[in-house]
């Protein structure tokens, strides 16, 4: 318990995001970039439930829809999210953030970039 809020204080604060932190591996800003545009783009034109069952089985079909690597595409989303490298998984995240408040952390981690 004494952990508690070093663990989830990105739910009550909007997070500081290390920006090196949200390219994936051998990735780059500029392809990070693209996938978390593309994200923010799918979201915006979706009507499912805002959940993190719903969320995850969309977002990995979206992923496979569009070729797009598991790993760099969820890695910077949950780092946006939480502005962590360990942290819940980005569906939770975002399932307690909200739409609205996701977005707004996916658009300020792009501009990061």
């Amino acid at each position: 318990l004494t952990e508690l809020s070093q663990l989830t204080h990105f739910y009550f604060k909007r997070p500081e995001v290390d920006p090196k932190l949200l390219v994936w591996k051998k990735e780059t800003k500029e392809s990070t970039k693209e996938h978390l545009k593309e994200l923010i783009a799918f979201y915006e034109a979706s009507s499912f439930a805002w959940d993190a069952q719903t969320l995850e089985h969309e977002t990995k079909t979206f992923i496979e829809k569009h070729t797009f690597g598991v790993g760099e595409t969820l890695w910077p989303m949950r780092v946006a999210l939480s502005g962590e490298k360990a942290s819940p998984g980005p569906f939770e995240i975002a399932a307690v953030l909200g739409k609205e408040e996701t977005l707004k952390r996916l658009r300020a981690a792009i501009a990061l970039l």
